[in-house]
């Protein structure tokens, strides 16, 4: 990437070598060929960002755009770092040559982008910064250098067209703490003729680099702007929770300022704001703010919402030939030999299922949930059930997948398997179910383990008569949502 407060410089190549070490290159009389530049070859490779202090350097590759009026005239022509130690940079998309002994106007930026216009303006919005190198990307520098007569030095010197903020999480609940991120307006509109910076956008969320394995603190980048009182800057998710921020009167942020915020995460899912001293290199320190913020209370995932589980003529219900080919939605397999009818029933209004023989699997109601719904928590599942006579109905919860896993019960024997005794007359049956827990087989030395992204990724809940029989049983208003 690049230096704060870099010295960047254009100059012939035959003088490059009389370089002086304050980071200046004297240009000398061209003849109207073309300009080299050169850049301070000191930090090119070394690292792109200094945690330590924020400071930021150019780094082999890294593209600048430049545009050029009066006695040179260039708009938008790329230049990229090389790996040499003379610190040239070498063209990419043109080159930039002096036309005239006028003076001459220059102006750069970084990072380069070939789709800028050639109105005058430089246009950038910041997007995701989780991790490193999209920090870097996300890292908008602006120089300009006018008036230059033909045989002056010209000398680009880059500031910070963004502000750094900063969040460091401390506290005894600090490292449940996943990421953090920031709602700011995204885009700067740059006008080199006369440097001014200029925000625009609705604010978006902006995912925080967090800078290292072993600590809780996270960076971005965002154009200056305002937040208003009262509206989420931060929102931090935990393993299992998640909170805002908000700020008790308007914060500024400054172009070119760093503005950090120690939050403090402590019992009973609070945070506080501690003010500290912030030292950075190349940003000018602001003020620290300091707010309450609250738990967010997120709504109860519905594996099966209300109006899924309940059963009409209309309800779709798919034929399958097995349990992973089942879609989202409501789903059958009835195999060959069991006698099985799965149908709606207008008497009862509800679904009906009944098999005479065969295997359990080839008589089976289906529900597949929406793909990567599930989450690893615990669903209640309930149901309204009746039978023609006194029976039992089968049910368990499974991923989507070709073997037979099952997600186990939240009782004490985490069994995988239900069994609910069904009579005449309508009843209302609660199960909870585990989702973060799983086992290879329905017997007792089934090992269980923790389940995974895949496990979850579809789950099946499946209901089937538990024996054989001319008993006939009925489902109606299933639900399966998360219990909070």
């Amino acid at each position: 990437m690049k230096k704060c407060n870099i010295i960047m410089a254009l100059a012939a190549t035959t003088v490059f070598a009389a370089c002086n070490n304050d980071n200046e290159l004297v240009q000398q009389k061209v003849s109207g060929e073309e300009v080299n530049f050169f850049i301070d070859n000191a930090p090119i490779t070394r690292t792109s960002v200094n945690t330590s202090d924020a400071s930021t350097k150019f780094v082999e590759n890294d593209q600048i755009g430049i545009y050029a009026t009066g006695g040179a005239t260039a708009s938008n022509v790329g230049y990229q770092v090389g790996s040499g130690s003379d610190g040239a940079l070498s063209p990419i998309s043109g080159t930039i040559n002096w036309s005239s002994e006028a003076a001459g106007n220059f102006y750069a930026y970084y990072p380069y982008a070939s789709t800028q216009s050639a109105t005058g303006k430089v246009t950038f919005t910041v997007s995701n910064q989780d991790t490193e190198a999209n920090f870097n990307k996300n890292d908008f520098l602006t120089a300009s250098t006018t008036d230059v007569t033909y045989q002056s030095p010209i000398n680009f010197k880059f500031a910070h067209a963004l502000s750094l903020v900063q969040v460091s999480l401390s506290g005894d609940y600090a490292s449940n703490a996943t990421a953090v991120t920031i709602a700011a307006q995204p885009t700067v509109e740059w006008t080199y003729a006369n440097n001014t910076l200029a925000t625009s956008g609705e604010a978006t969320t902006i995912n925080m680099w967090k800078i290292s394995p072993d600590a809780q603190e996270y960076w971005a980048m965002v154009p200056a702007q305002t937040i208003s009182n009262g509206t989420v800057l931060f929102t931090i998710t935990t393993s299992g929770d998640t909170y805002t921020y908000k700020p008790t009167s308007d914060i500024e942020i400054k172009t070119a300022h760093s503005k950090k915020f120690n939050l403090q995460l402590g019992p009973n899912a609070t945070v506080t704001s501690i003010a500290t001293d912030i030292n950075t290199d190349g940003w000018t320190e602001d003020t620290e703010e300091s707010g309450d913020t609250e738990k967010v209370e997120l709504p109860a995932v519905e594996l099966i919402s209300e109006t899924a589980g309940m059963f009409t003529a209309e309800t779709a219900i798919t034929e399958q030939t097995s349990k992973q080919n089942c879609v989202e939605g409501w789903n059958t397999v009835t195999g060959s030999g069991a006698n099985a009818t799965i149908q709606f029933d207008e008497a009862e209004n509800a679904v009906s299922l009944s098999s005479t023989s065969g295997s359990w699997y080839n008589a089976t109601l289906y529900y597949c949930t929406k793909e990567n719904a599930a989450t690893a928590s615990k669903y209640t599942l309930t149901f309204d059930l009746k039978a023609s006579e006194a029976c039992d109905i089968q049910l368990a919860l499974m991923p989507c997948i070709v073997d037979n896993l099952y997600f186990v019960q939240d009782n004490s024997s985490l069994s995988p398997v239900s069994y609910s005794s069904a009579t005449t007359e309508w009843i209302t049956k609660t199960l909870t179910f585990d989702l973060s827990k799983i086992k290879n087989k329905t017997t007792s030395d089934a090992e269980l383990r923790t389940a995974t992204t895949e496990d979850l990724a579809k789950v099946l809940v499946y209901f089937t008569p538990k024996t054989k029989s001319e008993a006939i049983l009925y489902i109606q208003n299933v639900k399966l949502v998360e219990k909070k």
